[in-house]
């Protein structure tokens, strides 16, 4: 980070299949992640039509027409297990925060949920808290643990077969 910005000039940033490092190779340095009294792993994303979180997205009417209303994208058998049905309101509740979303049910892995941020009704990234790296000072908006409540009751994922 010393010399940003870079030109990195040429099609392919290596273009001998080796990374700018003694050995070649790429370093990584996963991340410590403590998955304790939370039940589900909520992530965040965009949608196709989406970018710039609605900033620009949502003044584009021919974007708008396609626009989907906030949704939480639920695994069929979490659903089905816990009771909840497609199109019903659940509560999501992280240590920074809750949100009220509409279940869908869609292809995610189980004890995972999804939501898009972005829309001004349903701040999904109230849930997030402030991380940000401290080099690139991005906030850390992908995922988090969160609690799911429905039909008045508190959803547990350890009562999903897995």
């Amino acid at each position: 980070y010393e010399d940003l910005p870079k030109r990195w000039g040429g099609r392919w940033l290596y273009p001998e299949l080796r990374f700018q490092t003694e050995d070649g190779k790429a370093k990584m340095h996963p991340a410590v992640y403590k998955h304790e009294e939370f039940e589900f792993i909520l992530l965040t994303g965009r949608t196709k039509n989406q970018w710039h979180t609605m900033t620009r997205t949502g003044k584009s009417e021919e974007l708008l027409r396609g626009e989907e209303e906030p949704f939480l994208l639920m695994n069929p058998e979490d659903g089905e297990r816990l009771g909840i049905e497609e199109g019903e309101f659940v509560e999501l509740t992280s240590e920074h925060g809750k949100v009220k979303l509409k279940v869908r049910f869609g292809g995610i892995k189980k004890g995972h949920l999804f939501a898009p941020f972005g829309y001004g009704d349903m701040p999904v990234n109230l849930l997030l808290g402030d991380k940000r790296d401290p080099i690139s000072k991005e906030p850390e908006l992908k995922f988090t643990p969160v609690l799911v409540y429905a039909k008045d009751r508190r959803l547990m994922a350890h009562e999903l077969e897995r």
